[in-house]
């Protein structure tokens, strides 16, 4: 029997594919978990939107517990981003972290972004982008125009810089993007035009990227419901994911057992052992992929049961 509406478990369920389903770290992800540090060991991780929510308490914690070798940590201003490196010491003992200062919207800033993490540790192995803004909340008629492009901006544009820096400096070499995605790019929502808009954008370029460079590993997550910048107010109910468990999922999908979740959307709240064992199949039928619509299109058109 379907959930009520207000039971804080709602959405989970609504977007459940696995059969079972998670609102906290668990065992398989662990940063405690000797196989997540072992992905972990001698990265070096570059995170945007690290100074709050997904990027600061999700990603960039849960690399620093499992001992990556060095996170970049980007974020808007230089204040915060110092703050969250001089916090997240006390967890990783043996990280290096890199604050930089960066507006993912600005071409400038993320070249300077990449340039820096270069020159500092020589790769780049992995980017948990998680930048983005909600955007007005209003009707498509009541919007203020230069607000609700300014989404756009920040969220498909900085996704194309990030995805464009990150193949440019990989060359040949193995690199994985992660791109903090969202269910609601895939259905429409009243007074958020924006957002779920320019999020669908985004699931385009992810598409893009995996099509156009074989090297980069590309993955498309739900982080889950979790108190954030882009939780519109009524769906706090429903926010009791921990931001910990989008992070520790980042480490997962970074090593190669995730491999055949390659261009895909997941949800953090999915079972990893499960998707694991139904991995075949996945595959085979193309699941977890983005369609553009459903129905027959070739020869004779759609199978009508009419």
């Amino acid at each position: 029997m379907p959930l009520d509406a207000n039971h804080p478990d709602f959405w989970t369920e609504a977007l459940q594919f696995t059969p079972t389903i998670h609102r906290d770290v668990y065992p398989a992800i662990s940063p405690s978990n000797k196989d997540i540090q072992q992905i972990a060991h001698r990265k070096v991780v570059l995170i945007t939107g690290a100074g709050s929510g997904f990027g600061r308490g999700g990603a960039a914690k849960q690399w620093a517990a499992a001992n990556a070798f060095a996170i970049v940590l980007a974020a808007r201003t230089q204040q915060s981003i110092d703050e969250v490196a001089e916090n997240l010491k006390t967890i990783g003992s043996t990280t290096q972290f890199l604050p930089i200062a960066t507006d993912v919207s600005s071409e400038t800033d993320v070249h300077n972004l990449f340039q820096r993490a270069i020159q500092t540790f020589g790769k780049i192995d992995v980017v948990v982008h998680c930048a983005g803004v909600l955007g007005p909340l209003e009707l498509i008629g009541d919007a203020p125009v230069d607000e609700w492009w300014r989404s756009f901006e920040i969220n498909v544009k900085g996704t194309f810089l990030i995805a464009r820096e990150l193949a440019r400096v990989s060359a040949n070499n193995e690199a994985t993007f992660i791109q903090t995605g969202t269910a609601a790019s895939y259905f429409a929502s009243p007074q958020q035009s924006s957002y779920t808009s320019s999020k669908l954008a985004t699931n385009m370029i992810l598409s893009q990227l995996h099509e156009e460079y074989g090297n980069l590993r590309v993955f498309n997550v739900h982080p889950g419901m979790a108190l954030s910048k882009v939780l519109r107010p009524e769906l706090h109910i429903y926010a009791k994911d921990t931001v910990e468990l989008f992070g520790s999922l980042t480490i997962y999908l970074s090593g190669r057992k995730a491999d055949f979740l390659r261009n895909r959307f997941i949800a953090a709240n999915w079972d990893v052992t499960d998707l694991e064992k139904h991995r075949d199949e996945i595959v085979a039928e193309g699941l977890l992929k983005s369609q553009a619509f459903k129905g027959d299109i070739g020869p004779g058109g759609h199978k009508f049961k009419s």
